[in-house]
């Protein structure tokens, strides 16, 4: 497998650059230019310069600076949601292989009820129901997009399921 990615180039410059981006937002206090919360209203609208790469907001911040610190909290949340969705997903999804008959059927209807509408809509309306807020979209994701990683899991539990090995155990 690592033979494979290392001679696939698309995938090891999309890595690398990922890497490069979290790098980046861990190393923000040294990176950054200035200071994200600092406000200079003299300096509002100011346009890019050596001084401000990107220029000001409307307060006198820094842009490049709050793109920089604004990384790390995106990464954060981005990783929470992930290991969310796929503790969730590969739970249904072991339970739904290893297990026959309703409980197969219960938890595979409603993955495909889940699947059959548009992820983000479903996300909006949920997060438009418990109100505005980052634990709210977080908990909208982790509940919305577990569908697509319980019915992988659920085919890979199900290959091995039958398994003399299993048979054996049991």
């Amino acid at each position: 497998m690592g033979k494979r990615f290392l001679h696939n180039r698309a995938a090891v410059v999309t890595v690398a650059f990922v890497l490069l981006i979290a790098l980046i937002g861990i190393l923000a206090p040294l990176l950054a230019p200035h200071d994200p919360y600092v406000t200079d209203i003299l300096d509002k609208f100011a346009p890019y310069s050596l001084e401000y790469p990107l220029g000001t907001d409307h307060l006198g911040r820094c842009v490049l600076s709050r793109l920089i610190y604004g990384i790390r909290p995106t990464l954060g949340l981005a990783l929470l949601t992930m290991l969310g969705t796929i503790a969730l997903g590969a739970l249904l999804g072991v339970m739904a292989g290893y297990f026959r008959g309703v409980v197969e059927e219960i938890i595979m209807r409603v993955v495909d009820v889940m699947l059959s509408f548009p992820s983000q809509i479903m996300v909006f309306a949920v997060v438009g129901l418990l109100g505005i807020n980052v634990q709210n979209v977080i908990i909208a994701n982790v509940f919305i997009k577990w569908a697509w990683y319980a019915r992988m899991i659920r085919t890979g539990v199900m290959q091995y399921r039958d398994r003399n090995f299993v048979q054996f155990s049991r």
